[in-house]
């Protein structure tokens, strides 16, 4: 395939996949992506804070609960829409229009059928809230998924490019366009029905906007080599983040189930206030950190030093941040939102808590995905949903409280991978524990029989031999 700088008028539909020209300055770009990623992200919270607090004075919490009904299940289905196909489409050193093509069909297929599902689903759902309302809501949100389904690789080609400055003025305008349409419906006493034309609004304009931007066309649909492998990696992606958004669910389902949409409301709005700095960080972290990170991992040096400074800055940012916010929390809930919201006051500040660490746990899970480890990410995530979904549980006898303190403990999740593994399986002389093993023998090294036998080398020698077929291990392992 062309691996050469794609030009202004490329022929050949290759040149969108191109990357060998990024590596030489990709430091730079690294660097000039974040800053306007994070110029964007700022400007757009300003706008989300604007309209949360305008929203909250024009439409009562009912209005907020009755859509985070519908929103906890449709944050499991959109990771499901997408099935870890566009971090597929990032990561892949070597990417053809075929796998692509085939890649875009199968998240349209997705989209479309996740979309007939919420719109069956609906009735049941109103039942299970006991809120008529719910029915027509889900039903009109289900065009989202169809939307966003469409949506997906042209994206994952624009960051897989790098082009950041084309990505934050595409999110900007949808997030502007949707803000417009809510305020404007809100005070013209659509009450809800403002927040549902806000989800829609915004992935209409962004399946636009990315057909426009990027020239790429997915060709008929056709069967193509190498998307199985696709398939698997988009597999384990899925299910990590389906784990983490059951988790990060079941409290709302929970507390709208037991207490109701006013009490719901109340939750999640104030979670949606704290998390919103977070999200806004890890956004451009992840939209730069994954195409940069992916690109040198035959360059460990570098891909070490890269991935040190996402974590310093986002410490930086982050934690004396949530620390204020955590004290003057009483001030923040009376400023923004107005004395009817008094009760949000102590999970202000119990979320800020759990905001000052978050972004740097969530930001270790890239080592994970830029290695191509994902059966190691699956793992540790599961275990991270378990513990997070029990302690919610045993957090429901102390009110909503104690479902806010459960759900953001500190647990051992998704922490990167142990300091050894961080060798990226690659400049293992890097490593004291690896250079004792190297000065062994080489008829005991070839099948480390110098640490537990025959049998557990031969084990050893596989787990290389997979991870050189994996584009993990530059070199292949000898057998002796």
């Amino acid at each position: 395939m062309t691996t050469s700088c794609p030009t202004d008028n490329a022929p050949s539909p290759e040149a969108a996949f191109a990357t060998d020209h990024l590596i030489e300055d990709i430091g730079r770009r690294s660097r000039r992506g974040g800053a306007i990623l994070l110029a964007a992200q700022a400007i757009r919270v300003l706008g989300q804070v604007a309209t949360l607090v305008v929203l909250a004075r024009l439409l009562p919490p009912f209005a907020f609960g009755l859509l985070a009904m519908v929103a906890s299940l449709g944050a499991i289905l959109d990771l499901v829409k997408e099935f870890g196909l566009s971090a597929a489409t990032i990561q892949k050193q070597g990417i053809s229009h075929a796998q692509v093509s085939a890649l875009f069909w199968i998240n349209a297929a997705v989209g479309a059928l996740l979309g007939a599902v919420l719109v069956l689903a609906a009735p049941a759902l109103a039942r299970f809230y006991g809120q008529p309302e719910l029915e027509a809501v889900a039903q009109w949100l289900a065009l989202g998924f169809v939307l966003s389904g469409l949506t997906v690789q042209h994206w994952a080609l624009l960051r897989r490019q790098m082009r950041f400055g084309a990505i934050a003025g595409l999110e900007t305008a949808a997030d502007v366009a949707g803000f417009a349409v809510a305020i404007a419906l809100a005070v013209a006493g659509k009450g809800y029905w403002a927040l549902v034309a806000q989800r829609l609004a915004s992935p209409a304009l962004l399946l636009v906007g990315s057909w426009t931007v990027c020239r790429w066309r997915p060709a008929r649909p056709a069967a193509a080599q190498g998307v199985h492998e696709l398939l698997r990696f988009g597999a384990s992606v899925t299910g990590s983040g389906l784990a983490l958004a059951l988790a990060r669910s079941v409290d709302q389902i929970l507390i709208g189930w037991l207490w109701g949409p006013v009490v719901l409301g109340l939750y999640e709005r104030t979670t949606r206030l704290v998390l919103l700095p977070v999200n806004t960080i890890n956004a451009p972290v992840y939209a730069v950190g994954m195409p940069a990170l992916s690109r040198l991992i035959d360059r460990p040096e570098r891909y070490r030093s890269m991935f040190r400074q996402i974590m310093q800055k986002l410490a930086l940012l982050t934690m004396p941040v949530f620390a204020m916010a955590a004290v003057l929390a009483d001030w923040l809930v009376r400023i923004l939102f107005g004395p009817a919201w008094a009760q949000a006051t102590p999970l202000v500040a119990l979320f800020s808590i759990s905001a000052a660490y978050l972004p740097v746990l969530l930001a270790a899970s890239l080592l994970y995905m830029t290695q191509g480890r994902m059966r190691e990410l699956l793992r540790a995530t599961l275990i991270d949903a378990a513990l997070c979904i029990a302690s919610i549980l045993a957090g429901l006898s102390w009110g909503v409280a104690g479902v806010a303190v459960a759900g953001d403990a500190p647990r051992p999740g998704v922490d990167g991978p142990r300091p050894h593994r961080d060798c990226a399986r690659r400049e293992r002389r890097d490593c004291r524990r690896c250079r004792r093993r190297a000065a062994a023998p080489r008829p005991l090294r070839r099948y480390g029989a110098d640490r537990g036998g025959r049998a557990a080398g031969r084990r050893r020698w596989t787990g290389r031999h997979r991870a050189y077929r994996a584009g993990v291990a530059r070199d292949p392992p000898r057998a002796s």
